[in-house]
C-alpha cells in the first residue's frame, strides 16, 4: 500500500513537472512570438511615418512651386513670403518651405576644372572669403578638392579614408548633394547645417547703412554654410 502510494506520488510529481515544463515552454514561445510581432509593428510604423514625411515634403515643394508661379517675384521678397512662408497644416502634419536663389551660391564642384582636373583659383578665392567670414579653416577647402578631383595627390585622399573605422571610399567625382559634404574630412552636420554666426556679430557690424529691403534680405540663415553653397 505504501509502495503504491509512493508510486502515485512520484507519478503525480512527474505530471506536475511536465505541466510546468509545457507551460514554461509555451510562455517562452508566446513571448518570442509577441516580441517578433512588436518588432514587425515598429518597422511598419517607421516605414509609414517615413512615407508620410516624404509626402509632406513633396507637398512643401509643390507649395513653393505654386507660390513662384502665382505670386510676382518682387511681392514674394517685399512681403517676406520668400524667406518665411507661413506654415501650412496638412494631414496631421505641417508643411514648411523656404525659397532660395541658387544663382548667388558657390558651386563646390567648380573648385576643380572639369577639363584638366586642376584647381580653379577664382572659385577657391571666393571660398576663402566665405570661410574667413565663418571662421572655417582654409585647409577644409583643400579637403573638398581632394574629394572631387580624380587624382590621388593630396592630404585627404583614399589613403586617409581607408584608415577610418569603418573605412570610407573616396568619391573622386563631383558632389551630387550637400549631404555628401558631411562624408568629407573635417565636415559634419553641425558645420554644414547649423548657424556659424559669430556671437558678437551684431555688436561689431552695423546695419544702419542698409535700406529696409536690404535689411530684410540679410537674415541669420545667411550664416549657415549650406545656404551659401
Amino acid at each position: 500500500m505504501r509502495t503504491t502510494k509512493k508510486l502515485f506520488t512520484k507519478k503525480g510529481s512527474m505530471v506536475i513537472m511536465l505541466v510546468v515544463a509545457l507551460g514554461s515552454s509555451s510562455f517562452v514561445v508566446a513571448n518570442k512570438h509577441f516580441e517578433e510581432k512588436v518588432a514587425d509593428y515598429r518597422i511598419a510604423k517607421s516605414q509609414a511615418d517615413g512615407y508620410r514625411a516624404f509626402l509632406l515634403a513633396r507637398a512643401g515643394m509643390q507649395g513653393a512651386i505654386g507660390a513662384l508661379k502665382k505670386i510676382p517675384e518682387e511681392i514674394l521678397y517685399q512681403s517676406g513670403i520668400a524667406f518665411n512662408p507661413p506654415p501650412v497644416p496638412l494631414a496631421g502634419g505641417t508643411i514648411y518651405y523656404r525659397m532660395n536663389a541658387e544663382d548667388g551660391k558657390i558651386n563646390l564642384n567648380n573648385l576643380v576644372k572639369s577639363y584638366d582636373q586642376s584647381p580653379n583659383l577664382r572659385v577657391q578665392e571666393m571660398m576663402f572669403r566665405l570661410y574667413e567670414q565663418f571662421g572655417i579653416a582654409r585647409e577644409k577647402i583643400t579637403y573638398i578638392i581632394d574629394w572631387i578631383d580624380e587624382n590621388n595627390e593630396g592630404i585627404a585622399e583614399s589613403s586617409y579614408y581607408a584608415t577610418l573605422k569603418p573605412p570610407r571610399k573616396i568619391k573622386n567625382g563631383p558632389l551630387y548633394t550637400l549631404s555628401e559634404l558631411t562624408s568629407i574630412r573635417g565636415y559634419d552636420r553641425k558645420l554644414v547645417y547649423e548657424s556659424l554666426k559669430p556671437v558678437d556679430y551684431d555688436k561689431n557690424y552695423s546695419r544702419d547703412f542698409l535700406s529696409e529691403e536690404e535689411r530684410a534680405l540679410v537674415t541669420d540663415s545667411d550664416f549657415v554654410l549650406a545656404n551659401n553653397i
